[in-house]
């Protein structure tokens, strides 16, 4: 099973020399990516080719991961067994995470929740496993197919993404009404948005499959159909409006999202709008004249958290890029800023300093690392002796092929 996106690009090392480097011509066209910089992904896959020993580490397990990857899936939110309370297998249904049944009532209903503890019910017959698990191999595909021009990778992508989205016998309906539900007390919730995020891997992948022949223009047309249907209830249904409204990650998570898609679909005016709202909604409100974000310092995985909703500030800063909002640069009348708020969980995060809050669960800094290249791309500020180290620590992650310039 492949894992999270955010530790995807960390899980085991590869001996350079596993695989030969058989790079064939690229198309020559636009990525067309949102997330991600183009030049610094193109100038990586011109480092391979020229032999390149540090990326050599990623490549080489990038292409391990591709090819177990060929061998996932199709996946569909109609091989459930479960019934969603629509009555439509086509519709998605998750439970929320931290609820558990309550032991003192004969039937545990209504669910309780433990902030941070995930019950393992959540995987019994619902869509959440199999959605992630989607996202990310056709993310992990795709980004195979571009560094490596092999047709194979985009050719199971664009399968995986025909059963999930296109095909009438197994496409999800377009919305989450029923995501992170709660037994005994709600069919889906607006948090339940939260999971919807991978979707913005899906639209990235898009822009590394776009050239294959695997991919025609006719999914194409149809997918952003699909997504047409999904950004409308997404910015109309009541859940998505209440999760707009979030103070925490879920808010910053739900621009990011909403942006991308918006961008993905030409809605430049819709995005722009987004962008500068967020400068009050998520840097203004969330984060401190010293960077500490106090909705995610309140919770029982306050490091984990804050790391999460930072992971979303970058993100949203840098989709903003496409409409010329900085959102890197700005700072709020308060002092706070999203680069504030890294330098903030630096130390915690790399086990410098001890986390003053509340960490029930182990922090690695595997899962800080694709942030800590991020930004250093993107200010070239970031302290030699610690990137080296982070470096040597993780020259096996994919991450590099992304980020690192």
């Amino acid at each position: 099973m492949i894992k999270k996106i955010t530790a995807l690009f960390i899980l085991f090392f590869i001996p350079a020399q596993a695989f030969q480097f058989q790079f064939q011509e690229s198309p020559g066209k636009k990525l067309n990516l949102f997330l991600l910089d183009e030049k610094i992904i193109s100038a990586n896959k011109t480092k391979l080719k020229n032999g390149d020993k540090f990326l050599s580490f990623s490549y080489n397990k990038l292409l391990s991961m591709a090819e177990a990857a060929l061998s996932m899936g199709p996946y569909s939110v109609t091989y459930k067994k479960r019934i969603p309370p629509s009555g439509d297998r086509h519709d998605y249904l998750s439970y929320g995470p931290y609820w558990w049944p309550d032991s003192s009532k004969p039937d545990g209903l209504p669910y309780k929740k433990y902030d941070g503890l995930v019950n393992p019910e959540i995987y019994d017959d619902t869509d959440k496993r199999s959605y992630v698990e989607m996202c990310e191999a056709v993310y992990l595909l795709s980004i195979a197919y571009y560094f490596s021009d092999e047709e194979k990778f985009a050719g199971h992508a664009a399968l995986l993404l025909r059963v999930w989205f296109l095909d009438d016998e197994t496409k999800m309906n377009p919305n989450f009404n029923y995501g992170q539900a709660i037994p005994g007390i709600s069919e889906g919730r607006p948090v339940g948005l939260i999971e919807a995020r991978h979707f913005t891997q899906i639209i990235e992948s898009i822009g590394f499959i776009q050239n294959s022949k695997h991919w025609s223009k006719s999914d194409d047309e149809e997918l952003r159909k699909w997504f047409e249907e999904y950004f409308t209830w997404l910015t109309e249904n009541v859940l998505g409006k209440k999760e707009a409204h979030a103070s925490n990650n879920h808010g910053t998570w739900y621009d990011v999202q909403a942006g991308t898609i918006a961008l993905y679909l030409g809605k430049e005016d819709f995005a722009k709008e987004l962008f500068e709202k967020a400068k009050s909604k998520r840097i203004d409100a969330q984060i401190k004249s010293d960077g500490a974000q106090p909705e995610e310092l309140a919770r029982t995985r306050a490091l984990s958290y804050s790391a999460f909703n930072l992971q979303a500030l970058f993100s949203l800063a840098k989709i903003a890029e496409k409409v010329n909002v900085d959102l890197w640069n700005y700072q709020s009348p308060n002092g706070g800023s999203i680069l504030k708020a890294f330098n903030f969980i630096l130390p915690y995060a790399l086990g410098e300093k001890e986390f003053p809050y509340q960490q029930i669960t182990s922090f690695e800094e595997k899962d800080f690392y694709p942030l800590l290249l991020a930004y250093n791309s993107k200010t070239n500020s970031m302290d030699g002796e610690i990137l080296n180290e982070q470096k040597l620590k993780f020259k096996s992650s994919l991450y590099n092929l992304l980020f690192y310039k």
